[in-house]
């Protein structure tokens, strides 16, 4: 009971009126109840708490939008993954999904069970890695040839090529700018246009662009091609060193070799090259 007269006594002044809790007869809670009620209380405004919280939305809003475009990005990646031809190790195999292509011939899946939209898929990647065999070595030992004067043999006994495979493979790089490729086209089209060229001796972009736009346009076999290519006049004035007659032969010899992918004599290497020299030291 002295507790309670004490906390009495403190809630009261000298004059005997109440100075800290409620008038008599109304509880605390009641007090509190009434204020709130009333609209005279709030919590007392934090300006630091609310920033803090703004910030915490903002990174927020910035990490779900970092991870959408993350998402999206594994997406991607998993369609690559799954279009990928992958190389299993030294030995020349390739998997491309659940088949392995290798050096004698394409494994099938344990299972054997392949559907036709799965053949024609492997179909379709193994046509385009055939396309890209002949062009990619090509392009490649052309940048050597350019850049360090690697020669074709050194090339051939680096790369484990036949040295006049890699020279016809060359022969289309060196002649047919990438710029003017059509994916639609084989190789070998490309090969038909190689030879084509301007006054100068330097291979003719603009029409070889033409006939081999035509060629996509009208779907053209290679033969259909040939064909066509065959009624073109070639552009041969008389200050053309194709013009002397031996230079003609030598080219045309060279010329039906490549098209039907056999060896070039070799002695008519040796002249094309004294050729190509001439045709630099009067440009020079």
């Amino acid at each position: 009971m002295a507790k309670k007269d004490d906390l009495r006594n403190k809630r009261q002044s000298n004059d005997g009126t109440n100075t800290v809790g409620p008038p008599p007869g109304l509880r605390n809670s009641d007090l509190l109840n009434s204020m709130i009620s009333g609209g005279n209380f709030s919590p007392p405004p934090n300006s630091e708490l609310l920033e803090e919280h703004e910030k915490l939305k903002e990174q927020t809003e910035a990490l779900q939008e970092q991870n959408e475009a993350l998402q999206s990005e594994v997406e991607v990646l998993h369609d690559v993954v799954d279009k990928a031809i992958v190389p299993e190790s030294q030995e020349g195999v390739f998997y491309y999904k659940r088949f392995a292509i290798t050096k004698t011939g394409l494994a099938f899946p344990e299972d054997g069970d392949i559907s036709p939209d799965e053949w024609l898929d492997v179909g379709l990647q193994l046509k385009k890695l055939d396309e890209s065999i002949q062009w990619n070595p090509g392009d490649l030992c052309e940048f050597a040839r350019y850049a360090w004067g690697m020669s074709y043999e050194d090339m051939a006994q680096r790369l484990d090529y036949e040295e006049q495979t890699l020279r016809t493979y060359m022969y289309v790089s060196q002649n047919v700018d990438p710029l003017i490729r059509i994916n639609s086209l084989s190789h070998a089209h490309h090969r038909l246009v190689a030879s084509i060229r301007r006054e100068d001796g330097t291979p003719d972009t603009e029409l070889q662009g033409e006939w081999l736009h035509r060629a996509a346009e009208n779907n053209w076999t290679l033969a259909e091609f040939r064909k066509q290519l065959k009624g073109e006049k070639p552009r041969l004035p008389a200050s053309s060193p194709l013009a002397d007659p031996t230079n003609r032969k030598v080219f045309n010899r060279v010329w039906r070799s490549l098209e039907a992918g056999a060896a070039i004599n070799q002695d008519d290497i040796a002249h094309l090259e004294r050729w190509l020299e001439e045709v630099k030291s009067r440009t020079n």
